[in-house]
């Protein structure tokens, strides 16, 4: 004969409630069960308590739903026989290969009615504010939605996060590489700077005129391609180029004139006339310029003083920047 076991109204209604948690962990709660529920004739009763109570996971698979790939999303175009022309539209969120959000909107209505849902079919309300302005479409727009989730398989947090910590993990490494490529772009040209002064130093001294005429190509930023044709328009031997015919005359004038630069004059007591060494000092020139003090009397105890210097080439002529610069290349 069972025993009868009386007890309190408070320890009843506890058990009462354990006996009820044990129930509901008992039913089936995984993604093909819901989804398997959600697929029978008139189950809306399984969708709207979804909406109360989330139990799948927030994402789902990107690439192998129904869709055609756009960017970084997939559409669905479809007509409804009551509803009209409409369309389905998820994203792939960061590229992950998964969607946490869904929406169909219906095109023949204007405004057109947005309805937005989360992966596991949950309708969102904040961002359906022109769906609600249609409630008759709500229960089609759940049928799309599920519908079109039945396409695509559920993706476990856990392996999302992966996921997202391999593509951060690859993005730090991707980092690494081109900070290190950058880097060393930096010092190749830092080197290929100074190994360009370096040779434009020894070229100052250079007797061969062509090299410096090769410097002043450089300068106004000629390529090396067009040397033969302004080289010949420079010796009279060819025709000139709209573009570069300024700053071939200016060089052919200069290099006429022997590349020289006459100083402002000065009107100065003749005890503070300087020597031409004091103008090469002063003016930081090489000494292979020539300096000639052009003076005349002015007064008793002054001078007009001009000081005239030439240098040997372009090179040394644009280096010391006392000179004019050439035309720009148009």
């Amino acid at each position: 004969m069972r025993e009868s076991i009386h007890r309190s109204p408070p320890e009843q209604r506890r058990l009462d409630e354990a006996a009820d948690d044990d129930r509901a962990s008992a039913r089936p709660h995984t993604a093909a069960a819901v989804l398997a529920a959600q697929s029978g004739a008139g189950n809306q009763a399984v969708a709207r308590a979804l909406a109360g109570r989330r139990t799948l996971s927030r994402w789902r698979e990107f690439d192998g739903a129904r869709g055609d790939a756009q960017y970084d999303y997939k559409i669905v175009n479809g007509n409804h026989a009551t509803a009209g022309r409409y369309h389905i539209k998820f994203h792939n969120v960061e590229s992950l290969g998964v969607f946490n959000e869904i929406h169909v909107v219906f095109e023949n209505r204007n405004p057109m009615g947005y309805f937005f849902y989360s992966d596991a079919g949950v309708f969102i309300p904040g961002k359906s504010s022109t769906g609600l302005m249609y409630p008759e479409l709500e229960a089609i727009s759940r049928e799309l939605v599920d519908e079109q989730l039945r396409t695509s398989e559920v993706v476990p947090d856990q392996l999302v996060q992966e996921r997202r910590d391999e593509v951060a993990e690859q993005k730090l490494k991707d980092q690494a590489v081109k900070d290190q490529n950058l880097k060393q772009k930096e010092d190749e040209d830092k080197q290929y700077e100074i190994k360009q002064a370096q040779a434009r130093e020894l070229s100052k001294a250079a007797a061969d005129e062509s090299v410096h005429f090769e410097n002043f190509v450089r300068d106004i930023g000629l390529l090396w391609g067009e040397i033969p044709r302004i080289k010949a328009y420079v010796e009279g031997t060819g025709p000139s180029q709209a573009y570069w015919k300024d700053a071939a005359d200016w060089y052919k004038a200069l290099r006429t004139n022997g590349w020289t630069v006459t100083l402002p004059s000065e009107r100065l007591l003749k005890a503070k006339v300087p020597l031409a060494k004091d103008i090469q000092q002063s003016k930081g020139l090489p000494e292979t310029v020539t300096i000639t003090i052009s003076k005349t009397k002015s007064g008793p105890k002054h001078f007009n003083v001009a000081p005239v210097i030439v240098f040997p080439n372009y090179t040394t002529y644009v280096a010391s920047k006392l000179g004019t610069k050439p035309p720009a290349v148009k």
